[in-house]
């Protein structure tokens, strides 16, 4: 089953006083007609690859008249919408449902306040409508949002004219060819500790290539079952939406992968895409989080935490400025709902995707970029032990606490080689190489952590079959 809908203002929507749309959001359609009867539609604008900003105020509000003032809307207008270099359409949207049409235009007959007339010299689009500030969750007046061609929101606030030419150059590019870009999963995407999660997938797709997309095999799978298919047809554009996909509502008791794969585009079988989403209800104690922190990231601002169900942080960890990819492992000592927390103190982001996966590859939460904080919970079903690796009969460390050399003992029922990594506890990897030409039987190997602070570390072995940590003290 399929659904394509637009959002509608006819539509009642819940006004929030909580939060804004999140930087990144992909942002409500919606259809509205102007003062002057003239009918808009915004992801008609989108589809034409024009950036749209929408100035949400109210007639009585000081700060909002005050930005309307600086005319920095209608002097962007004037210079980048359709009588400039037609790449800007610019929305005026007075939503609040207490003041009538007359406080638009002055005092006279209006029924609230005023600060005067919004209408003189504005040379975009101004709508009465009180439904849209609900629709986009507006938290305060003024609130003014960019939305580029790719149909994602970002908050600009009371920018100056320069900031919105510069904001004009950060539309995001088109590339060579074709391009059919997932824009949004909605269902449960990452860890959770529910045991029983009703999940009913929906996928929307749109063009991020030059060449038009005309046609595609659409398949959906669920662990590799084949849930939904169809062949599309249409004439997709650059930007422009290809399809919406909404899945039934799936029950999900166990890790399940939901795969939603492009083929065929084009008529060319040689051309395919595939977008994967991971639901993970259960993991594994050994804990994975891969980051990039900016290069702008001061002490501080952008890390993470782990916390265990009580809300104990467990671990905590800094991102490092512009250290590249950074991959820092945990070993949780318990079992239970645990939660990954992530921190931007700095307000200045990820600059690319953060993913945290459990020791069996399952990932439990990405994010591609965020402003603030962000939270996912996991669950913690088994503890990581010996029978991970079956080759490994006995693994022992001494001495313990040790000052220098490392004895590590294993007992192998087969030739083998395994790397090992040392971690501390806050999961940074200190010491990493490899065991070779170990054989079946006794093994005796040494490590040398002279250089070690005091204090508690984890030696993991691994290999393909899987890995095996123990503790050991440093003095």
């Amino acid at each position: 089953m399929k659904t394509l809908y637009t959002l509608l203002l006819s539509i009642c929507f819940s006004f929030s006083l909580s939060a804004q749309l999140a930087d990144g959001s992909i942002a409500p359609d919606f259809t509205v007609v102007d003062i002057n009867g003239n009918s808009h539609t915004l992801y008609d604008y989108l589809d034409e690859g024009k950036v749209v900003i929408i100035d949400l105020f109210a007639t009585w509000c000081g700060p909002c008249w005050g930005y309307h003032e600086t005319h920095a809307l209608g002097d962007a207008y004037d210079m980048y919408g359709p009588n400039g270099t037609d790449e800007l359409m610019v929305f005026g949207i007075e939503g609040d449902g207490s003041t009538n049409s007359e406080c638009l235009y002055g005092i006279a007959g209006c029924n609230s306040s005023t600060f005067g007339d919004w209408t003189e010299g504005v040379p975009y689009a101004i709508v009465e409508n009180t439904l849209i500030p609900g629709l986009y969750d507006l938290a305060y007046w003024p609130t003014i949002y960019i939305i580029y061609p790719d149909r994602k929101v970002y908050e600009m606030g009371q920018a100056p004219l320069a900031t919105i030419g510069d904001r004009l150059d950060d539309i995001p590019a088109l590339s060579a060819g074709l391009n059919p870009n997932l824009l949004s999963f909605k269902g449960y995407n990452g860890g959770s500790c529910d045991d029983l999660i009703p999940d009913a997938p929906y996928y929307l797709i749109n063009n991020m290539g030059e060449t038009a997309i005309t046609s595609a095999t659409i398949t959906v799978t669920k662990n590799g079952e084949e849930i939904y298919q169809e062949n599309w047809t249409g004439n997709a554009g650059s930007y422009a939406l290809i399809t919406e996909i909404q899945i039934p509502t799936q029950i999900i008791t166990d890790n399940t992968v939901f795969n939603c794969e492009l083929s065929n585009i084009n008529g060319d079988a040689a051309q395919s895409r595939d977008y994967t989403s991971h639901v993970t209800v259960k993991n594994n104690n050994v804990i994975h989080v891969t980051a990039v922190a900016d290069d702008n990231v001061g002490s501080d601002n952008t890390r993470y935490e782990i916390q265990n169900e009580n809300g104990q942080v467990v671990f905590s960890q800094a991102l490092e400025a512009g250290a590249g990819e950074q991959t820092y492992t945990h070993y949780l000592p318990t079992t239970g709902c645990h939660q990954l927390w992530v921190y931007d103190s700095g307000g200045d982001g990820l600059s690319t995707m953060m993913e945290a996966r459990d020791g069996n590859g399952d990932v439990f939460y990405v994010n591609d970029g965020f402003l603030g904080l962000d939270v996912q919970d996991f669950n913690v079903a088994s503890i990581s032990g010996v029978n991970d690796l079956a080759v490994v009969t006995a693994m022992q460390l001494s001495p313990n606490p040790v000052i220098e050399m490392l004895n590590v003992s294993l007992d192998l029922e087969d030739r083998s080689t395994f790397n090992y990594t040392i971690v501390n506890l806050e999961g940074k990897q200190l010491i990493t190489n490899t065991f070779n030409g170990l054989t079946q039987g006794q093994n005796q190997k040494q490590i040398n952590v002279a250089d070690l602070a005091q204090g508690l570390y984890f030696l993991t072995i691994s290999n393909e079959e899987g890995s095996l940590t123990k503790r050991f003290i440093k003095n």
